[in-house]
């Protein structure tokens, strides 16, 4: 029974699709995710630094802050 529940379970969170699952592991892995916070933060550092003048600047602005 608790097999059962853990396979439905893991069913219900992992893609289907083999190159999807494949995704699915990756975007997963600890060190994946340091990898990509680290990019959003570095790129939100370099938006912030970057000329006032600059096209939608503002926007981008904003969308830093998020991170």
């Amino acid at each position: 029974m608790e097999r059962a529940r853990a396979a439905a379970q893991q069913a219900a969170t992992e893609p289907a699709d083999s190159g999807l699952k494949a995704s699915h592991e990756l975007a997963i892995t600890p060190s994946f995710i340091v990898r990509v916070r680290s990019a959003a933060v570095k790129s939100a550092i370099s938006v912030a630094a970057e000329d006032v003048a600059t096209a939608n600047h503002a926007q981008r602005m904003n969308l830093a802050g998020q991170v």
